[in-house]
């Protein structure tokens, strides 16, 4: 009988991994589906803006409309709009992004470049807020029914709000003169620039304003969500039923009221991770870092074609990797979410 119940137990726990194994497939089969959908309306999109890369060269009297005409065809502009598509698809599967129109190299080896500066501060970003956002909102929990303590639990809220309800932009312009015009601790554009090469220390100092900058973007949502949660967790019949058994504060709180609490915030966590992205254009501008957020930026003002396009794949990329990762790991801690 004991076999017998293993063996049972050891082809339901296959099942469960062929099922989940399944899924994950699935998922990845959508995103070339999710990602050719982003290309196809971004292509359209920036082809049907007016004006040309090239047009601007117009207005230099150093330029006629036949130099222009040879640089449209010799980049394939001059070709109808449905066959500079297809070309375009063609070569993308090919892992040719084409050519940048401002800084003539190939667009995977710009966006190669800038693409490591924008996955470390969003990376950063999201773990300090993440870090953050729990702690914070535990205390505030934790305070919340305790009168002699609420006052905690209420500057916490009033923080939060002003973090939440301020733009990013504005608060990145608050730090850069707090802490790099005024007190001067801290640089305020840029990475950095060192005649001795690389620098990890100089590499941080440059990071820290904008890593804080971005982080208050999702740490107000967290805090709220987390302190929400264990509140209202604590007010349920099952945890009265744990502490009624008389089994330790401290077990009820890890066991039961922060396992159930964080279930919802980690899927929150992955929502507005992807946010973060959109958010690391905003904070990259201000601070003039060197991420995708800012190459982007750059190639919308020259109208860098595939290089706009370019980042706009791997944004895509990214973010779709990035929910099935939060799904799948929210499928691992929480055994109650049956695939079928």
């Amino acid at each position: 009988m004991v076999l017998l119940k293993n063996t049972m137990n050891l082809g339901q726990y296959l099942s469960s991994k062929n099922i989940i194994f399944k899924y994950a497939l699935k998922r990845v089969a959508l995103v070339p589906i999710v990602i050719l959908a982003v290309i196809t309306i971004n292509f359209l999109l920036i082809h049907l803006a007016p004006g040309g890369p090239f047009q601007i060269l117009l207005s230099d009297p150093s330029f006629s409309p036949q130099e222009v005409m040879i640089l449209e065809r010799q980049y394939g502009l001059d070709k109808p709009l449905y066959m500079q598509y297809f070309i375009y698809i063609y070569n993308v599967i090919q892992g040719n992004f084409g050519i940048s129109y401002f800084y003539s190299i190939p667009v995977i080896t710009v966006i190669l470049y800038y693409l490591p500066n924008t996955l470390i501060l969003a990376g950063l970003s999201l773990l300090l807020s993440s870090i953050l956002g729990i702690l914070l909102g535990i205390i505030a929990a934790m305070n919340y029914t305790k009168s002699e303590k609420k006052v905690l639990d209420k500057f916490l809220n009033i923080l939060s709000m002003i973090f939440y309800t301020t733009p990013s932009f504005w608060q990145g312009i608050m730090l850069i003169l707090i802490f790099a015009v005024y007190l001067k601790f801290l640089p305020s554009t840029g990475t950095y620039v060192s005649v001795s090469g690389f620098s990890i220390i100089e590499y941080l100092s440059h990071l820290i304003l904008p890593v804080i900058s971005l982080s208050l973007l999702l740490l107000p949502p967290i805090y709220f969500f987390t302190r929400s949660n264990l509140i209202e967790i604590n007010r349920m019949d099952f945890i009265k039923a744990v502490r009624a058994k008389g089994i330790r504060e401290r077990i009820i709180f890890v066991r039961h009221e922060l396992r159930n609490a964080l279930l919802p915030v980690i899927t929150l966590i992955g929502l507005h991770g992807t946010i973060l992205f959109g958010g690391a254009t905003i904070i990259e501008i201000v601070f003039s870092w060197p991420g995708i957020g800012l190459l982007t930026y750059n190639a919308i003002l020259n109208k860098d074609y595939p290089v706009l396009l370019g980042t706009l794949f791997f944004y895509a990329l990214l973010v779709s990797l990035l929910n099935l990762i939060v799904d799948l790991i929210y499928l691992k801690i929480d055994p109650r979410i049956v695939l079928r």
